[in-house]
């Protein structure tokens, strides 16, 4: 399903007991968010989560002058999960996949920076902190001006209307189910299309 339609399917779901049009469409979907994160935290294995992710080409790369390190800001909000790379699944070039970038720490970057290892490989380390991903000191002037390719795992809400969202370990249905008992908990729905009153 769209991310569209499980926001109106949702809604049209609630609309017998939503007497007062109190469950807004944006209400569901920030509880669609809080789920789906939820979700996505319980998926364990990394190469599952490219089942998950949201590609965006041409990421501005800027030269941040007072530390002489270069940065992106995240395009959408990530989910963060727990490892290094956080909701970052891939970064590269837009030309393709010629580069090495690895997720780091800051801290990490501080002990390598100016070694020999360092000096000699071109992997570019990345590292999040806030909204911004800082890049070490292999990032290029001419890659950064290229810009670069980020496959990020986005919260529900970033995904287009019209996405196809995958849900994480479990169905459709028990989805809808989930975001429904946090939205109106003391209000059991009948999820059968049977007119049974």
């Amino acid at each position: 399903m769209t991310r569209q339609e499980y926001i109106d399917f949702i809604s049209n779901v609630l609309s017998p007991i939503d007497k007062t049009n109190r469950f807004h469409k944006e209400n569901i979907r920030v509880a669609c968010d809080f789920v789906y994160a939820e979700k996505m935290a319980q998926v364990l294995d990394s190469a599952e989560l490219d089942l998950f992710t949201k590609e965006y080409l041409a990421q501005d790369v800027t030269l941040d002058a007072s530390r002489d390190l270069y940065y992106m800001d995240l395009p959408a909000a990530i989910i963060p999960i727990p490892r290094i790379s956080s909701g970052i699944q891939y970064i590269n070039t837009n030309q393709g996949m010629a580069l090495d970038f690895c997720p780091t720490t800051e801290r990490e970057m501080y002990y390598i920076d100016g070694s020999v290892t360092q000096l000699v490989d071109t992997t570019i380390g990345y590292w999040i902190q806030g909204t911004k991903v800082w890049f070490d000191n292999s990032m290029t002037p001419a890659i950064a001006t290229a810009g670069v390719r980020v496959i990020l795992i986005p919260r529900f809400s970033e995904f287009d209307k019209d996405d196809i969202v995958q849900i994480p370990n479990c169905t459709s249905m028990q989805f809808v189910q989930e975001v429904i008992q946090l939205i109106a908990p003391s209000a059991p729905v009948d999820l059968k299309a049977n007119n049974a009153g």
